[in-house]
């Protein structure tokens, strides 16, 4: 908009010109790991602060890797002490746990009423594994488990929220085995524990395909309102996501049309209304840049050319960066995976989280490059959308390069200009739509939250190189996407409520006009850098909507 054309309404109002930089809707990640309380291995300041440098105005943050993990009213409570205790710079909503008893036959640590406890406080989904999760306090769910949670989910009718899964099912231990860790992830695999390649052979597509079909059938039968498969690896798995979910929202609909209700997917069809029993469950799932990025063993080779772990590429001593569950799987699988995510509007995967995982150095294994022994997760939070954007510019579209081959600048902007909001729904509005966060947030819409990034998607940086340990924010800076230089596109600014939350150090010239270009000279006096302590605490109201509370507040 011109300054000349501002409404005669707006007089007074602060403007700030970003010239041809874009603006999008604030990111949404509905897939990060704080932490807390009870580790240090992440924290709300340092999380948050790295989400608003790479556009994230709002986060769900996981329930496990935290102590206590959040299964009880309880533990939620003192969830919501450490976030106090750290204010974030940027929106937070909390996902509760559904845990069992981790194949053992035991009772687990949870009831029914816990987990209905969590959802009633204001939780935006409940999480369960179906493998073990690396987490003592967190023991995953058996099948009938899982459908037992899906049950009290179901029979909580209206106020229920969406059952996540993390969705690998290995092969059950022999009957005759006493140990029910027999195929629990990280045992003795072929190799000597080293290369991606072999990890990813450990723990095969397979594995996510019959965890799919698993959730799928215990969720038809359940009748539970709605299920998310957390970071889809297999392209196989996607496709089997695609098309039920695809069949779902088709019957829905149909079922909403013979009564007269609505478009029978996430509509306004009561629970008590002649479809209800005949309505399907909303099936989504999201997938991870690391998983739209990279192949094993293109990283396997390009660590082993490297001399040692301060090349550009890491050395083999580096590869435990990219170790996560499900692994990182090969060209093939990636290029599907691609073109599944571009068709997101027929069902299936509709979204790109981080996954973000933050782990220490020696957890990582980062002296051996033991990767059989290494945390399994990748920190990612802050590059998520350089990551997907240079992945979509490049992979996508056909060059993969290698992870030394510097991101070229574009002069296609007519293709930037088809991509970006297609970018813009996997980042944001497809996970806002997913867990109940719209129209609030994922849109710019009147009366939403004013959540916004501001980005300039043909930087490629000095060097071609966007992430960098020397700017990263994650509280441990080791991050696979610091050896990557085809990530592409820089965060100028970051508005969480309405408020300017985070700015870089300048704003490039070329784009730069008006007020912005006049602050940009002066950026040391405009406004801080990152500014804690900006964002609130989102909770789930019992009518669906969302609430935004002052973290302090929230304690009372």
């Amino acid at each position: 908009m011109r300054r000349d054309a501002v409404p005669a309404a707006w007089a007074g109002i602060p403007l700030v010109d970003y010239g041809n930089l874009v603006i999008m809707p604030g990111l949404i990640d509905p897939h990060v790991h704080l932490n807390v309380p009870g580790t240090d291995t992440e924290g709300v300041g340092s999380g948050t602060a790295a989400a608003a440098v790479g556009g994230t105005t709002t986060l769900l943050d996981m329930p496990l890797n935290s102590i206590p993990a959040t299964l009880c009213a309880a533990s939620l409570n003192a969830k919501v002490a450490a976030i106090a205790a750290d204010p974030p710079a940027v929106d937070v909503g909390l996902i509760g746990g559904a845990v069992g008893s981790g194949g053992g036959g035991g009772s687990g640590h949870q009831s029914p009423a816990d987990v209905a406890a969590l959802v009633d406080a204001g939780v935006w989904a409940i999480k369960s594994f179906l493998v073990d999760s690396q987490s003592p306090n967190f023991p995953h769910v058996t099948p009938a488990e899982m459908r037992a949670v899906m049950d009290g989910l179901a029979g909580m009718g209206n106020r229920s929220v969406p059952y996540i899964l993390h969705a690998e099912l290995p092969p059950s231990p022999p009957s005759s085995s006493p140990d029910p860790t027999a195929a629990r992830p990280n045992s003795n695999y072929p190799g000597d524990g080293t290369s991606l390649v072999d990890w990813a052979a450990s723990r095969p597509s397979a594995w996510e395909v019959d965890a799919v079909r698993s959730v799928v059938a215990a969720a038809a039968a359940a009748g539970i309102p709605a299920v998310h498969i957390a970071h889809v690896a297999s392209a196989e798995a996607a496709r089997e996501v695609a098309a039920v979910a695809t069949a779902w929202a088709a019957s829905n609909a149909a079922a909403a049309a013979a009564v007269g209700g609505s478009d029978g997917d996430g509509g306004s069809t009561s629970a008590s209304s002649p479809s209800s029993a005949a309505r399907r469950p909303r099936l989504t799932a999201e997938t991870c840049p690391h998983y739209l990025l990279w192949a094993a063993a293109e990283v396997d080779a390009a660590t082993a050319a490297a001399p040692s772990a301060a090349a550009a590429d890491g050395g083999t001593a580096s590869r435990p960066l990219w170790k996560c569950a499900p692994p990182i799987r090969d060209a093939a699988n990636r290029a599907a995976l691609w073109r599944l995510l571009k068709r997101a509007d027929s069902g299936g995967i509709s979204m790109v989280a981080s996954d973000h995982s933050p782990a220490a150095d020696d957890a990582r294994r980062l002296a051996t490059g033991d990767v059989r022994g290494a945390w399994g997760g990748i920190a990612g939070l802050q590059y998520r959308l350089a990551a997907t954007w240079g992945a979509a510019t490049a992979i996508a579209g056909g060059d993969s390069g290698g992870i030394t081959s510097p991101a070229a600048a574009s002069d296609d902007d007519d293709n930037d200009d088809e991509l970006l909001p297609a970018l813009s729904h996997w980042l944001s509005g497809a996970a806002a739509d997913a867990f109940g966060l719209s129209p609030a947030k994922g849109r710019i819409v009147p009366g939403g939250h004013a959540d916004l990034v501001v980005w300039d998607p043909s930087a490629v940086g000095a060097a071609g190189v966007v992430a960098a340990p020397e700017s990263c924010r994650h509280r441990h800076r080791a991050s696979p996407y610091h050896h990557d230089r085809r990530l592409r596109g820089r965060v100028v600014a970051t508005w969480v409520g309405g408020h300017l939350v985070y700015r870089s150090l300048a704003l490039p010239s070329s784009t730069a006009t008006g007020v912005a270009a006049a602050a940009a000279a002066e950026a040391d006096s405009w406004v801080p850098l990152v500014a804690t302590g900006a964002g609130r605490l989102l909770r789930r109201r019992p009518d669906g909507g969302v609430q935004r509370v002052d973290v302090l507040a929230a304690q009372e």
